[in-house]
């Protein structure tokens, strides 16, 4: 096999995203630590109520780049590896955009936050205008948060 057929092929593995991802689109995780990424700023907060449960309260601001005019907020199973990504949404997120910032509150079982799977999925879709509407573009940019780093433990 040639070079050029060599990287190519590793190239296309490099792109084996699954669940709706893109061949052009960007993976990236946003941490407790470090909140802003990218152009925007994830306030995470976390709350245990009776029950067993958990209560969360997102906040997403624009701080250098923009929404796109429809961006999607889910909860989403992800898997990140060396050679690929997978994101599987499980449930669309209610969510009210104010200004330049997205909110949202949620409830889930604790049990259910145990997974380290489970991911706050933010989709800000690339868009160009094309004979003066607004086109999605073939590629996105997903921002996944682990929702069991940002529920602080007695430990």
């Amino acid at each position: 096999m040639s070079l050029t057929k060599k990287a190519l092929l590793f190239t296309a593995s490099m792109f084996v995203i699954t669940g709706g991802l893109h061949a052009k689109s960007t993976v990236i995780e946003v941490r407790p630590k470090h909140p802003k990424v990218s152009g925007f700023h994830f306030e995470i907060k976390a709350s245990e109520l009776p029950g067993g449960k958990i209560e969360f309260r997102v906040s997403i601001a624009e701080a250098g780049s923009q929404f796109s005019s429809r961006p999607d907020l889910s909860l989403s199973m992800v898997e990140i590896k060396e050679s690929s990504k997978s994101i599987k949404p499980t449930q669309k997120l209610a969510w009210k955009r104010r200004g330049k910032t997205i909110e949202a509150h949620f409830t889930l079982p604790k049990a259910s936050v145990d997974n380290p799977q489970l991911c706050l999925n933010f989709t800000n879709h690339t868009e160009r205008i094309i004979d003066g509407k607004v086109r999605r573009m073939p590629s996105s940019d997903f921002y996944v948060a682990r929702l069991k780093e940002f529920v602080k433990t007695g430990d």
